[in-house]
């Protein structure tokens, strides 16, 4: 019961969070200027991208040598991994310094950038800690707190009448990041954790660690590197109009696929992970039934979308989105291509067949790279970052699709032999 109790408290965190970003997008949309929700979408972003950058994605090895680890060993662990950090943001954070010195982003956001960042990471390996620890209460709360939750101070201020600009809008979001990070601190040391950052660094776990993760972070990084790669391309070569109507629209569609990892993917696939590895024979009927569901409930998402966009729309209250409606419906399709494509991905996954993940990911930004540099003439026509974008992803899907389905045949083979 209390398990029960724990996943619809965990759902309804996950649901509270997207509502809040969608709310904040809004809002956002209305009382930013132009140019200032272009450049928040450019922050964001940056910011997102570059935690997966900085984290290495270490803590999938970390956290799994703590689960198993005594509470002796758990500080050292700790320990390490943030000896590993502290050397990767020596290296990370001048080299994202490039997007100042090449004018994307003035030098007035430099503080509040670097500032989000380096919260934002500490935060969400803190957050990836407590549940470590067996305190996801603790964690979703403050996931919450710092993804969304702040985001009811921005509407409060709104309905006060508060004139907040792009700079206010940051200011608020380094606030609720100090308040999770000073929280996460408190809720650690309770928990007996400790850093010893100055204790001899353990090179030979770290590179351990490293040759685990490291494959696993250039695919991931490949898939971001296009959702934050279309928005500087964008505003390269476009005006603030266009990237800021493609910052909310893209906003707007990527909560598609947030809908579906929190109501689908994450139920459904440790199921298939446990079939295909108990060889129980239900992973063909599982695979059906998730193709099933992800198709009814994209087909719910579109209509659903279709027919509140002009009201959503009105409500802003802002010509300039019209005028690029057709955005949203081209970045919704994108979305269905990327929803599609886990399906094939968690098979993989479940297959432990790590290469072809990694490989179709890092291959799919190739081929958006490509074609967003060979299609600069359509680019001033507004559609080459479209054809770019449905392109990558139609291969990306049809490309595990391909792997899944004859590495499928092979374990097949494997056991009916």
């Amino acid at each position: 019961m209390k398990k029960h109790l724990l996943s619809i408290f965990n759902l309804a965190v996950r649901g509270l969070n997207l509502a809040s970003k969608f709310i904040l997008i809004v809002f956002l949309a209305k009382f930013l200027t132009v140019a200032e929700l272009g450049l928040y979408g450019l922050i964001a972003a940056t910011i997102n991208f570059a935690m997966y950058f900085i984290g290495l994605d270490f803590y999938v090895y970390s956290n799994r040598e703590l689960l198993k680890s005594s509470d002796i060993q758990r500080n050292k662990i700790v320990s390490s991994h943030a000896q590993l950090l502290c050397f990767a943001y020596l290296f990370a954070l001048p080299t994202l310094s490039i997007i100042f010195f090449k004018d994307f982003l003035s030098l007035e956001y430099l503080i509040p950038f670097y500032g989000l960042i380096i919260l934002e990471h500490l935060n969400q390996e803190f957050t990836r800690l407590l549940i470590v620890l067996k305190k996801p209460i603790s964690s979703n709360l403050l996931l919450f707190v710092r993804s969304g939750g702040w985001s009811f101070i921005i509407v409060l201020l709104h309905f006060l009448h508060v004139h907040l600009t792009l700079m206010d809008v940051l200011n608020v979001w380094i606030v609720a990041e100090i308040l999770c990070f000073l929280l996460s601190i408190i809720l650690l040391y309770r928990e007996q954790v400790r850093l010893y950052l100055f204790q001899q660094v353990n090179w030979s776990w770290i590179w351990k660690g490293l040759k685990i993760c490291l494959p696993f972070m250039l695919g991931t990084l490949a898939v971001r590197a296009i959702f934050t790669g279309d928005r500087y391309i964008l505003e390269y070569f476009y005006d603030a109009n266009i990237l800021a109507a493609y910052v909310f629209f893209a906003s707007l569609a990527a909560a598609t696929m947030s809908f579906m990892d929190a109501a689908v993917f994450s139920f459904d696939y440790p199921e298939l992970v446990r079939s295909m590895n108990t060889r129980n024979n239900k992973h063909r009927e599982l695979i059906k039934k998730l193709y099933k569901k992800v198709a009814s409930l994209l087909i719910l998402i579109n209509l659903s979308a279709y027919v509140f966009i002009d009201l959503l729309l009105r409500l802003i209250g802002k010509d300039i989105f019209n005028s690029y409606l057709n955005y949203f419906y081209l970045l919704m399709l994108v979305q269905v291509l990327y929803a599609f494509s886990m399906i094939p991905h968690y098979i993989l996954y479940a297959l432990d067949a790590d290469k072809p993940i990694i490989v179709t990911q890092i291959s799919s930004l190739v081929i958006f790279l490509l074609l967003c540099f060979s299609l600069i003439g359509l680019l001033q026509e507004d559609y080459g970052i479209f054809i770019a974008l449905l392109v990558s992803f139609s291969f990306l899907f049809l490309s595990k699709y391909i792997y899944s389905w004859r590495l499928l045949k092979k374990y097949e083979h494997s056991y009916s032999s």
